[in-house]
């Protein structure tokens, strides 16, 4: 019988031995790190393709006052953008992509008109969203409608509009924000059309009125030569109120649809 002493390995044999064993179990190590990453990658961009969202969202506000909104946690990918409807409206716009743990975007609309807000991102997580305006001014906003909450801030009032929470993915925020110059201290305000739709609006209510007129005078002039029923003389006072609904109604998409 071999003796124990022939069984055991040499010293250098043993140390190969060694040597490989750590090597495949480094190997088996990183393999299965490999696949953890692996796997994680495939989750992260498979919630960021599958959650693309869009917001979509209309508020009024003051010339100079400040929109503020505000994504918490902070965010990445932040982009955001302000196209007036109309050349010529100029707007301020601040982008911070980690202020304090949150994303921060604000616009300042420097005249009256319609400006289009535009927002995107990623979030991996949760995240909250706040929109509002920065104002002197709160019960214009009040008187509208548009508050969910008034809060002081520094010199200024806070007015809130929206407080949500939204599910991670890639999403688009666009606002449209009518900005109005009128005194905030009346809740009775009027909007003028652009130069174009108010062309548009005044030859509808020329032909209005002139249909109306001639409506009018001719059952007046009958009236002088016979006797004109009271039905024609209640279908004129329906005609013209009518015609004053339609007005108003044209006036709404001159000066803040179309």
């Amino acid at each position: 019988m071999p003796e124990i002493r022939d069984l055991i390995l040499p010293r250098d044999l043993r140390t190969r031995s060694y040597m490989i064993l750590g090597l495949i179990c480094v190997l088996s190590l990183s393999l299965v790190s490999l696949n953890v990453a692996q796997d994680y990658m495939e989750d992260y961009y498979r919630v960021e393709e599958s959650e693309s969202r869009t917001i979509e969202q209309s508020w009024r506000m003051l010339v100079l006052d400040v929109l503020d909104v505000a994504i918490e946690p902070a965010v990445v990918r932040l982009w955001a953008r302000c196209d007036p409807l109309y050349r010529g409206n100029p707007c301020v716009l601040y982008v911070s992509l980690n202020e304090e743990d949150r994303s921060i975007v604000r616009m300042q609309p420097q005249s009256e008109g319609i400006y289009n807000l535009t927002i995107i991102f990623w979030s991996n997580r949760t995240w909250r969203y706040t929109v509002g305006v920065f104002t002197g001014s709160p019960e214009f906003y009040r008187a509208h409608g548009d508050v969910q909450r008034v809060r002081a801030a520094l010199a200024e009032s806070f007015v809130e509009f929206a407080a949500l929470t939204f599910p991670p993915g890639n999403y688009t925020v666009t606002i449209e924000l009518n900005s109005y110059g009128t005194s905030s201290s009346s809740s009775f305000f009027i909007r003028l059309p652009t130069p174009v739709n108010s062309m548009l609006l005044i030859t509808a209510v020329g032909v209005i009125a002139y249909l109306n007129v001639f409506l009018v005078f001719d059952t007046y002039f009958k009236s002088k030569k016979e006797i004109v029923s009271g039905r024609r003389w209640m279908l004129c006072s329906a005609a013209v109120i009518i015609s004053i609904l339609v007005i108003y109604q044209l006036y709404n998409f001159t000066a803040f649809a179309l």
